[in-house]
Parts: C-alpha cells; structure tokens; sequence
C-alpha cells in the first residue's frame, strides 16, 4: 500500500505521524516498511538521527538519478540505497542539494510507486495544488491528513476539500495530533471536518514526543509505548487505532498481540 502523508498547514506534525504509522506497521506488523519524504529540511533524518547516513556516498541519491536517468536500476536494486532505521523499517533519502527539484521528483515518484514494501508512505511537505505534490498524491493508494486539534485546521481541510485539487476517489484518514480529549473530542472534530468517526484517528499530545524530536530519537517512542511504557502509554491505543485503519485498508487483519 501507498500512503501519502500531508497537511493543509505547516508543522501539524506530518513526520511524526509518518515515522509512527511506518514504525508501528514494522514492529506489530511484521510488515516491510519504507518512507521517502519531500522537504528540504530534511526533518525525517534528523528526528531519526540519520544525518551521517546520508552523507555515505554508497547511498548517494545522486547515483539513483544517475541510474534512473540511465534506466540501469530495478526497483529490487532499491533496497541498496535505503537506510535500516529498525527492523523493516527503512528510510530512503530522496531530497538532496546536489540534483535538481526536477530530479528529486523523478527520484520520489520511482521509489513511491516501485519500491518493493509491505507499506511506504511519503511525506508531502508541499501545497495540495503543487505539481510534485500532485503527481505523488496520484501516485497514492491513500491519503493521512495531519491536523492540530484546532478550527484553523478544520478550516483549511475543508478548503482542501473543496479545491479541484482535492482527490476524492482515495481513502483518507485524518490523524488529529497532539489530540487532548479535554479540548475537543474525536466524534466532534470528525463531524466538523466532515469525516466518518472510523475514518478519523488521533495522537495523544506527549511531551516525551516533543523530547524525541529534540534529541533525535523518534525511532523509540513506538517500541516503548508497545512494550507500554509508562511515560507514552495514552499512544498504544493510538496506534492499534491507526494500523486498524491502514490494515483494514489492505484486507489485513491487525495483529496486537503484546
């Protein structure tokens, strides 16, 4: 399955939703899971403290282009140049200052659609109406929109919904980030960004999240919170929630067993 990951604004969370969806699927799951990504910022690395990796010229993402361009690689040669995060977890780096955002795009639309994976998801930093972001939302088997727990995103994911851009023959799950119960519930939100209650998941706001980002280890927070660890226990559920859905979607029957 193909999910492409996305938010109608900026920092509602997208790579942390991504990074928890690609490692919950790889741990409970069992299944092959590969995430690619669109910013120049290169967050997804950087919370998953992979910045040295990417500098191993054995993984360059100039060597794809080259190899691309020259139709010399399979999707089954892939897996070279991605980097093992954890067990079936993989991240391929497909944003580089050294190719052109022309070559970028090839780069993330070969791998979205080709890489050989249970799961791969692609977080789309760009505008809905953007033409990379466009040409990988197509490419998409469904969609995850991130939002905060706020009208200004319901706003804007209705506006969404109303552009020509938007597209409507995918399923789509929202994620509520940050999520308290005590400033709107998931029955509430749902019905305000016009989606079905089954189709809407949430993430509980956790300081120890926040911490992971900071400090670079957002590659933990799902084995400790399966392994219910005290300090992100409110997520478990949340992410049975969230593979529930991405299960549900590609006729697997969830496994929980812990």
């Amino acid at each position: 399955m193909r999910l492409a990951v996305l938010s109608p604004l900026e920092r509602c969370g997208c790579s942390v939703v991504t990074t928890m969806l690609a490692q919950s699927a790889a741990l409970t799951q069992d299944l092959k899971t590969v995430v690619t990504y669109t910013s120049n910022a290169r967050t997804l690395p950087i919370y998953l403290s992979l910045k040295d990796y990417l500098q191993d010229r054995t993984r360059s993402i100039s060597q794809v282009v080259k190899l691309l361009q020259a139709r010399a690689i399979s999707a089954g040669e892939l897996d070279e140049f991605a980097i093992k995060v954890a067990p079936n977890f993989y991240l391929m780096d497909t944003v580089s200052p050294t190719i052109t955002m022309e070559e970028a795009l090839m780069v993330q639309k070969y791998v979205f659609t080709n890489i050989e994976a249970d799961l791969v998801l692609c977080d789309i930093s760009e505008p809905l109406d953007d033409t990379n972001a466009q040409e990988l939302i197509e490419a998409a088997d469904a969609l995850c929109v991130v939002l905060n727990p706020d009208t200004v995103s319901v706003e804007a994911l209705n506006v969404w919904k109303q552009s020509e851009y938007w597209p409507k023959n995918k399923p789509c799950m929202v994620v509520i980030n940050r999520f308290d119960e005590s400033i709107i519930g998931v029955r509430a939100f749902a019905k305000q960004c016009g989606m079905e209650v089954k189709n809407t998941c949430k993430l509980h706001y956790n300081p120890f999240i926040v911490r992971a980002c900071n400090e670079n280890f957002l590659a933990e927070i799902v084995p400790y919170a399966y392994e219910k660890d005290i300090r992100v226990l409110s997520l478990r559920n949340d992410l049975y929630e969230m593979m529930t859905w991405c299960m549900s979607l590609s006729g697997r029957k969830t496994r929980w067993e812990k």
